[in-house]
This record gives C-alpha cells, structure tokens and sequence, in this order.
C-alpha cells in the first residue's frame, strides 16, 4: 500500500471540514499534494459539502430524482467552495425548503442576471453542475422559460428572442390553484367532490402530463394532504378516483393506512367553504418539500397520524352507504366521533 493510498483512505474517513482542512495542511507541511490526493481532497469536500446540504435541508434518505439530486450535488459543491472562505449557502437552503428543489432551481434560472452561486462554480469551472446545465440535461422536469434562461446564460442560442411567458411555478401557487379547483368542483356538487383524476387535477392547474409532472403534481398533493392531516379532515388527495401509485405506503412500519376507505371518507364527505379555507392556511405554512412535514411526524408523532387515519377509515366503515359513494353525506353522529386532533404545524418547528 503507496503512502497516496493511505492517504485517499484516511481523507475519507474525515468526517468535517475542519478536519480536512487541517489535514490537507499537514499533508502540504510533510510531503506536499500530489494529483491523487488532491483528487481525493476534493472528493471528500464535495462530498462534506452534499452531506451538510441534504443535513440542513432534511432531505437524508428522501426519494430523489435524477434531477433532483444533481442540484443537491450542485449546491454541496457550492457550499464545500464557500466553506473555503468560512461561508455557508444559507440563502439557498431557505430557498430548498421553501419551494423544493426544482422549484428553487427554476427561480434561480429565470433571472437577467446569474446568480452568485452560478459564477462561483462557472470560476471553478465547474458548469456542468450549474443549474442552468442540469435543466438542459432535464427539459421536461422544468419550464419552457427555464429552458429559454438556461440556454441563453449558457451562450446557446434561442429560437425566439424573448422567453415564454411566466408561469406560475411558486408551490404556494399551485397549491392554492388545486385548492380552489377542487372547491369549485365541491360547491357546484352539493360540496360533494365528484369524481376526477390525478391527471385531471394536474391539467386543471396548468401542469403537464403526469408522466412528466407526476412528481411536482405529487408534492403538491401531499402539502395538501398534511394540511387535512393537521386540520383533522380526510386527505383530498384520496378524493381522486385513484391515489398516486407510492402514497401513503407502509414504509417498514408495523400499520398501514386502509387507502380505500380513506378514499370514501374524501369521496363521501360534504366538504365546506370552511374545510378549504383552514387546508390552504396550513399548507402556506409547510415546508414546498412535503416529505419533510410527513417524515417529522412519522418520527415523531407516529400514534397521531396513525389515529387520524384510523378515525376516518371507521367513519367511512360505518357509513351505511356503499353504491351512493357521491350523493352520500355522513351522520352527525358519526362526524361526532372524529375528535379534532391537538396538532398545529407549529410543532414542526
């Protein structure tokens, strides 16, 4: 085993950049870098930077796509630069966790002028991780306008000369949008939702195919979804003719949410102007990223969410209704039964 190699091995187990830092100093006082070890240096950093961001985000063990985890891999390499100059990414974090990962990436994009973060990794030659680059290499998980931005800061030329018309990309937005729609489809049916599906819903708020937005629709879906949760009402999201193929799985939990009678109880429930309004105060106030609210609570208030979902799976059991599914309207007596939970999104804080 070469001294390199030795090196590379305890450059990996460096578990700060602190350490490496001092590390990489001793290496340069004994016997000076050679291109292997700054290799493995930098590798590590980038490394440190990823780990921190995914970290700071709450996004460790979440389900990434492609996309998605080249603009975590963009900002570790971002942040590992600054920590150079004892500095932090801080503003990007927020923005992560206020509109999600390709959601921030698309507002950075859409500017005059680039972004501080893509200069940096332009110096350190380092575009391919850009964001504008990781939109070109993903068109369809983000807008044509992003596409314009991205190709002309990339010195690529545009067949028009001026970029399509904003869409509205902030997940508040859309949220509100799928809020509404769902509430006029409620009011114009007795406040009994009808039938409709996913695809319907995405199209309804200006989304593409599902296949392509499935994901953004998804997200969106289950803030709302939480919401219900905190409000203590069934989950929209199952009012749907059928739910997204990976909601509400068990997740190597000992329970699992009866998903069809769920469905009923959002299917089945005469919902108000009331019900819609408390839902989108409290989706406002999540995370754009909904797998963060869900894995909080999950982890920690496991019983509560498990109860939630038991009490609207037994109200729906007890309806005495079973070929009605939209005409139906729950007892009082029934209704009585669903005790409002003592949960805020407060407790995520």
């Amino acid at each position: 085993m070469t001294i390199d190699e030795r090196l590379e091995r305890t450059i990996g187990r460096v578990t700060t950049w602190q350490e490496l830092n001092q590390l990489e100093k001793n290496i340069k006082d004994r016997n000076g870098i050679d291109a292997s070890v700054e290799a493995a240096l930098l590798k590590r950093s980038t490394q440190l930077g990823i780990d921190y961001v995914l970290h700071e985000t709450g996004l460790v063990g979440a389900p990434l796509s492609e996309a998605e985890q080249k603009i975590i891999a963009a900002i570790g390499e971002y942040a590992a630069i600054l920590r150079r100059s004892n500095k932090y990414p801080s503003l990007t974090l927020q923005q992560i966790k206020r509109l999600g990962l390709c959601d921030a990436a698309e507002v950075s994009v859409c500017r005059n002028k680039p972004t501080k973060g893509y200069e940096v990794l332009i110096d350190a030659d380092l575009e391919d991780l850009s964001y504008e680059r990781i939109v070109l290499d993903h068109p369809t998980e983000f807008s044509a306008r992003a596409v314009w931005f991205s190709r002309r800061t990339l010195g690529l030329r545009n067949e028009s000369e001026k970029p399509p018309a904003e869409t509205h990309s902030d997940i508040n937005i859309r949220t509100d949008q799928l809020l509404d729609w769902l509430m006029e489809r409620a009011k114009s049916n007795g406040w009994i939702i009808p039938p409709f599906t996913n695809a319907e819903a995405a199209t309804a708020i200006g989304l593409g195919a599902l296949s392509t937005f499935g994901r953004v629709h998804g997200n969106i879906q289950s803030r709302i979804d939480f919401a219900c949760y905190i409000c203590d009402l069934p989950p929209l999201g199952c009012a749907a003719t059928e739910t997204f193929e990976k909601a509400w799985g068990q997740e190597g939990r000992t329970w699992s949410f009866s998903v069809d009678e769920l469905q009923r109880a959002a299917q089945e429930r005469v919902w108000s102007i009331d019900d819609f309004q408390r839902i989108k105060v409290q989706a406002r106030e999540l995370p754009g990223i909904a797998y963060l609210p869900w894995r909080e609570a999950l982890s920690n208030s496991e019983q509560r969410v498990r109860v939630w979902a038991s009490r609207w799976a037994k109200a729906a059991n007890s309806s005495s209704t079973t070929d009605q599914r939209h005409l139906y309207r729950f007892p009082a007596e029934i209704l009585e039964e669903v005790v409002p939970l003592d949960w805020t999104v407060k407790s995520l804080a």
